[in-house]
């Protein structure tokens, strides 16, 4: 019996020093690993609350290294009144991965004295790093709270963003507001503001080099944020100090899918160098809009060598709705079609210049214009409008082109069209 319980004490201790050498070699795996999770930090481990969760997620990203989430719901909120964002990469983290839906951060909305949602609901601000296979959720819901503009996901230069998907949010789904940046193959949903909004304010710099590419994006009314309780313009939008920017390849249901702006405090701020090509846009306004703001006539438009729009779908989905709008604007739009989707709507336009004023010359060729009360109204003087097709302009009082000021229009076809082309000059 001595010999037996000798050995047996020999072998626990032989067993304990195996445990205690292999969590030092998981310590080491740990140590010398390409990447971390949340939990390595204590995430959920030892308390369930909120703020240090938190803390925990934010000590991963501030690591060096890769942080991989696992296939669960992290919930964050805004640690301190000076903060805006739940989580802060701040260009340590390399990649931030989770498990492509599966994976969750959700942020848990404060509330103000009058019980309102508070104006602070950033998830995350990051920089030149990759974010994938992550479900971003603001947490806001249109039934019980109240909304104001703000943003779920920053993003700055040299990052990517792909397989992610973005909803309730009370403001836009993701900011970019520096260059380099690439966001492809994600879903966005549920925005207050915008899904995607490119701006670089309150500087002298310009972003460049943006690519938006093979992403859907769902516009849901309800959601929209706007003084007014009506809808707000630009499921995409692009304002100032911005260019070289590719939007390709994406389907976008919207009231109106891309917006490219303006504020006109000089002609340095207007975005420039802006290429749409190859997207579905269903639109219930405009599915193209290139709009300079300007309160008065001071010159700063967005022109026909600062946006492209080419071989894109566009389907007009309401009465009273345009493919392309101009507001004080010109561009070059090329093999573009354009449909009205019943092919009776009314008021429903190809390309509609809304400006007041005379926008100078802006180039139509090679574009399909299908079933609408009237294909082109209105460009601007020295236009040229030539290889084009009209199908189906059949409604009352309409037109396959609206001519107000002096156009070059040459090389169309009219096919069963009530009314080709009808010039109307301003006195």
């Amino acid at each position: 019996m001595y010999f037996k319980g000798r050995y047996f004490i020999y072998w626990m201790i032989l067993i304990i020093i195996i445990i205690i050498m292999a969590i030092k070699m998981q310590d080491l795996r740990s140590s010398t690993s390409d990447f971390v999770t949340p939990e390595d930090y204590g995430y959920g481990k030892k308390y369930n609350n909120l703020d240090d969760n938190t803390k925990a997620i934010n000590e991963a990203l501030q690591s060096g290294k890769e942080v991989r989430f696992r296939a669960k719901t992290y919930t964050v909120k805004i640690p301190s009144k000076n903060k805006f964002y739940a989580l802060e990469a701040n260009g340590n983290s390399p990649r931030i991965r989770g498990v492509e839906g599966k994976t969750i951060i959700k942020l848990k909305l404060g509330k103000d004295k009058k019980k309102f949602i508070n104006a602070k609901s950033g998830i995350l601000v990051a920089w030149n790093t990759e974010i994938s296979g992550i479900i971003f959720d603001g947490g806001f819901n249109y039934k019980r709270h109240k909304a104001n503009l703000s943003s779920m996901v920053n993003v700055g230069y040299n990052s990517k963003v792909y397989d992610c998907r973005f909803k309730n949010s009370k403001g836009s789904n993701l900011i970019i507001s520096n260059s380099n940046v690439h966001v492809f193959k994600n879903v966005f949903s549920n925005f207050g503001d915008h899904a995607i909004y490119i701006i670089k304010e309150y500087t002298d710099a310009r972003s460049s080099n943006i690519h938006i590419y093979n992403n859907e994006i769902n516009e849901n009314n309800n959601y929209q944020n706007s003084l007014s309780n009506g809808e707000v313009r630009g499921a995409v939008k692009i304002r100032d100090n911005v260019e070289n920017v590719y939007i390709s390849n994406n389907k976008i249901h919207g009231d109106e899918c891309i917006l490219v702006s303006g504020k006109a405090v000089s002609q340095k701020s207007i975005p420039s160098k802006i290429h749409i090509s190859s997207n579905r846009l269903f639109t219930t306004y405009s599915g193209v809009h290139l709009d300079t703001e300007l309160i008065v006539d001071n010159g700063y438009r967005i022109t026909n060598r600062d946006v492209i729009a080419k071989d894109n779908l566009i389907y007009l989905q309401n009465d009273n709705t345009s493919g392309i709008s101009l507001s004080n604007s010109r561009g070059e739009f090329t093999k573009n079609y354009i449909t009205s989707v019943s092919f009776q709507n009314t008021n429903t336009t190809g390309i509609t210049n809304f400006s007041t004023g005379d926008t100078e010359s802006s180039i139509v060729t090679g574009n399909s214009f299908i079933g609408m009360r009237v294909g082109i109204y209105s460009l601007g003087t020295g236009s040229v409008i030539k290889d084009n097709k009209f199908f189906n302009i059949t409604e009352k009082g309409g037109c396959a082109i609206y001519s107000y000021y002096n156009n070059y229009i040459k090389k169309n076809k009219f096919i069963n069209c009530l009314e080709q082309v009808r010039e109307k000059r301003k006195n």
